[in-house]
């Protein structure tokens, strides 16, 4: 897996999608068809069968350039309008959802879309989401998640909540979909890209009220911080900053008036 994560976090190569054709499990090697010519699979970490829907990368025999191996295989997932979904790349699916994307993906239409976000709703409670609302007695801290490069707020000593929605957003690359996150929950401005504007008023005014449930996700525990990263603000002394806030805000419209 570390070598395959390593991958995944540095490059995006063009990516494939093919039928197994040959597979056996205790090796976990096989082939996989692409335009009728059968590739090798190499570095195989999933469960698959014959049959399966796999996405991966084409790459050279070092021996023979004119033979090609399958390498850093997905499993696929047909849409409902017949498009290959994948988690190949840079893909966030939270918690047990990898067990859930074939009924998932099943529900979903592309319809030719480059980027877009799904809401699916269930009639039961399906999960728990691990955002939720915060107040000024909570205690906040900041780190970042494996597989991000920013920052994300958390929240000490609270408990998820029970949700019936799970929201996924997808980006097509060529001819297939990329699963670039998957979580319980409705849709909340979170950083699903690491070169998100953090500063945006629609992310400020959410996350100002709203962080992750600490430990419901792995992090970094050698970024854990108590200061914002984007206003400097130390989190240890909220309601003092609070309270230095609505000072500010007083006096600002004390000032108005006067003027």
């Amino acid at each position: 897996m570390s070598d395959r994560y390593s991958y995944k976090t540095q490059f995006e190569p063009p990516i494939f999608s093919g039928k197994i054709v040959l597979y056996n499990p205790e090796r976990k090697t096989g082939k996989v068809t692409l335009d009728g010519v059968e590739l090798a699979l190499v570095n195989v970490d999933e469960n698959l069968n014959v049959g399966d829907i796999v996405t991966f990368t084409k790459n050279p025999i070092v021996q023979n350039p004119n033979q090609w191996y399958a390498r850093f295989i997905s499993k696929g997932f047909i849409s409902k309008d017949g498009c290959v979904i994948t988690d190949q790349l840079n893909s966030h699916v939270h918690g047990d959802l990898t067990k859930r994307l074939s009924s998932i993906t099943k529900r979903i239409s592309c319809n030719e879309r480059n980027y877009f976000y799904e809401k699916l709703c269930y009639p039961t409670i399906i999960g728990k989401s691990s955002c939720v609302p915060i107040t000024w007695e909570d205690e906040i801290v900041y780190a970042k998640r494996k597989g991000r490069m920013v920052y994300s707020k958390f929240v000490k000593n609270r408990m998820l909540i029970p949700t019936d929605c799970i929201s996924i957003f997808l980006m097509k690359k060529q001819d297939i979909y990329l699963i670039k996150s998957c979580y319980y929950g409705e849709y909340t401005p979170i950083d699903e890209f690491d070169n998100s504007d953090n500063s945006s008023e629609e992310r400020f005014s959410f996350w100002n009220n709203h962080a992750l449930v600490f430990g419901s996700e792995p992090i970094d525990v050698r970024t854990i911080t108590s200061t914002c990263p984007w206003s400097g603000v130390n989190e240890n002394n909220r309601f003092g900053n609070l309270i230095k806030n609505c000072n500010q805000n007083n006096f600002t419209k004390i000032y108005r008036k006067s003027a």
